[in-house]
């Protein structure tokens, strides 16, 4: 009882409030955890690797984990059944079997001033001599053919380079097996696209850039050393001296809990070179 002239508390109601019984009632509408939610594609698509191309908070590894296209649910090895028709970019209208086809036509029909199919030639020699996988793609020779393939590739270069990756892997398999004898493709291709239309200065960067593809300009002042960037984690147990190789993943290391010869845990170190 509050003291005389005070205020007076009111009586807190003992009857459960609506709210509280609404929030305790299972939400029907709710997702189920256990779908598949698809955040590269729409309308039933299938979902895609995921680039690990170099951006903020990322680990700057290269793309082989974005061209492991032989995982399930992915668009599959080369030669593999066509996607669905109906299959699309997310939150875009450019249909990922078109935009395939018009690259590979790119690939296939681009000569050179004197008639030559420059990159079908290239291909060739990647497949005879070179050792290297990367695929060098002349972004003035895109605009010339195709423009509207080069703006999709500037404005959505996370969805659309592995896209160019598996269209490129899959016109080399092609022309290996075309070989007498069929070659054996052991290399993955990646694509390497440059000589962008617009060139913007670093101090000039803004938001709007983000997740698109640019070229930049600039003074270089000072310069690091080389710093080797961490791709697989050797790890061995300090018990039983076996060993086990951890890809990174998002610059996240996976240790093992536990090792796989002795199955102690805990016990297993990670080896620097």
């Amino acid at each position: 009882i509050a003291p005389s002239g005070g205020p007076r508390r009111g009586r807190r109601s003992q009857t459960p409030s609506r709210g509280r019984a609404a929030d305790s009632e299972p939400n029907s509408e709710a997702p189920d955890p256990s779908s598949d939610v698809l955040d590269f594609a729409s309308e039933r698509a299938t979902p895609l690797p995921v680039s690990n191309r170099p951006r903020a908070g990322r680990s700057s590894s290269p793309r082989s984990p974005r061209s492991e296209l032989g995982t399930p649910g992915s668009l599959g090895t080369p030669g593999s059944g066509e996607m669905p028709a109906t299959t699309v970019i997310y939150g875009t209208a450019i249909q990922i079997h078109k935009f395939i086809a018009r690259f590979k036509s790119f690939l296939e029909e681009y000569c050179d001033s004197d008639g030559n199919l420059m990159y079908t030639d290239r291909l060739n020699y990647l497949l005879d001599e070179c050792a290297s996988c990367s695929f060098n793609i002349d972004s003035a020779h895109m605009r010339a053919f195709d423009r509207e393939l080069y703006q999709h590739m500037v404005q959505y270069p996370e969805e659309t380079i592995p896209l160019m990756d598996y269209a490129t892997q899959k016109l080399f398999a092609t022309l290996a097996d075309a070989r007498e004898p069929p070659v054996e493709v052991t290399k993955r291709v990646m694509v390497r696209p440059f000589n962008l239309e617009t060139s913007t200065a670093m101090r000039d960067l803004d938001p709007q850039h983000i997740d698109t593809l640019i070229s930049v300009h600039g003074m270089v002042t000072r310069a690091s050393t080389i710093i080797p960037d961490l791709r697989v984690a050797f790890f061995e147990c300090s018990l039983c001296g076996a060993t086990a190789e951890v890809r990174i993943d998002h610059a996240q290391i996976e240790e093992p809990s536990q090792c796989h010869a002795c199955e102690r845990k805990r016990c297993m170190a990670v080896v620097h070179n």
